[in-house]
């Protein structure tokens, strides 16, 4: 455990976003632990569904995101990050953040910084609104017997969206609000269309998180 206090975002930003660049001092993780090699960033509002180990087998840059496919391709998500520590990188965070814009926030300072760097497939920051809203990402890979083009939107069926679970690596509660805002019940009584798989992976979130986070947090699912 770190005790550390997030870097001040400027004035005019949006007070939910408070303490969002925490997640920026991980490219300093070298001052702290000369032994560690990588970093796996992950933001909290995530469901992790596939082991996560081959990634630090990948090849060994600097920095390394999923494209946030829902924004633009060629966008970087901030929501996990493989990150080479060392003092080069953290040099060019401090840069960044030492005199931070108008509704600026980590996404933004790691698109500045990280453009056209290596990416990571769509599936490692999958957005739970395919499942609110019935659609599927233009990553996802068909059936060999689907001869529809993946371009996104598209309708999805409800093979389709168990699929898509199957094929996610990593899930972003990106629909309705943050897992830890709404119960089930309350989210089924909002979202009652929704495909089935969005309540579930709201419930396995909230149960996972009930045996970590503080007492009090989330108290049932």
């Amino acid at each position: 455990m770190i005790d550390e206090e997030p870097m001040p975002l400027h004035e005019d930003t949006i007070p939910y976003y408070r303490g969002c660049l925490l997640k920026l001092a991980a490219f300093r993780m070298h001052e702290i632990n000369q032994s560690i090699d990588r970093v796996l960033v992950l933001d909290a509002d995530q469901l992790i569904i596939h082991n996560l180990d081959h990634l630090f087998a990948l090849p060994p840059h600097d920095f390394v995101a999923p494209n946030a496919y829902w924004i633009d391709p060629a966008c970087l998500s901030s929501t996990l990050m493989l990150i080479r520590p060392n003092r080069k990188q953290w040099r060019l965070v401090q840069q960044a953040l030492l005199n931070p814009l108008p509704r600026q926030y980590d996404m933004d300072i790691i698109n500045d910084l990280f453009e056209g760097t290596q990416q990571l497939p769509g599936s490692y920051v999958t957005v739970n609104s395919h499942w609110e809203d019935w659609n599927i990402p233009p990553w996802f890979n068909f059936s060999t017997s689907d001869t529809r083009l993946s371009s996104s939107p598209v309708a999805a069926s409800e093979k389709d969206l168990h699929d898509l679970y199957n094929q996610a690596e990593v899930l972003h509660f990106f629909a309705v609000g943050k897992p830890w805002m709404y119960s089930v019940q309350e989210l089924k009584a909002m979202k009652p269309a929704s495909h089935k798989l969005l309540f579930e992976q709201w419930g396995t979130w909230r149960r996972l998180a009930s045996q970590v986070c503080p007492v009090g947090t989330i108290d049932h699912a």
